[in-house]
């Protein structure tokens, strides 16, 4: 007779654990797809970068792909800082571009937004001609 009404308490006690365990899984979740596309969007940029012919033309070029990619598939990198570095735009140089977006933990009961950064750098052919 002691035990009576205890599986009402382990209930009351472990389900708000089991939401908070849950939140927690889908905000990371959420910041692993928010990574994933800042990769992706950063390859994306870097590559139409390095196919362009002057370092003036490629931060133009990467901002346009990166955007493109971002504005895709439904991602959820937010509010995307796209930074194209072409001090090394030479033949046989490199260019990378950094995208950095924020996340939206809202709908996992975390009340906060994750930062999310990601760099590619893509080569540039040696024997092409540069402007």
């Amino acid at each position: 007779m002691g035990e009576r009404g205890s599986t009402s308490l382990e209930a009351v006690l472990l389900v708000p654990v089991l939401i908070v365990v849950l939140g927690i899984t889908l905000g990371l979740g959420r910041v692993v797809a928010g990574r994933n596309d800042a990769d992706d969007a950063a390859r994306e940029a870097a590559r139409a970068a390095s196919l362009t012919r002057s370092a003036a033309d490629a931060g133009a070029a990467a901002s346009g792909a990166a955007a493109r990619r971002l504005a895709a598939d439904e991602s959820v990198c937010r509010d995307p800082a796209i930074e194209t570095d072409t001090t090394g735009f030479h033949p046989g140089g490199t260019v990378a571009v950094s995208v950095t977006c924020s996340v939206d933990l809202a709908g996992t009961h975390l009340p906060a937004r994750a930062r999310v950064m990601a760099r590619s750098v893509q080569p540039l052919d040696p024997f092409r001609g540069l402007q």
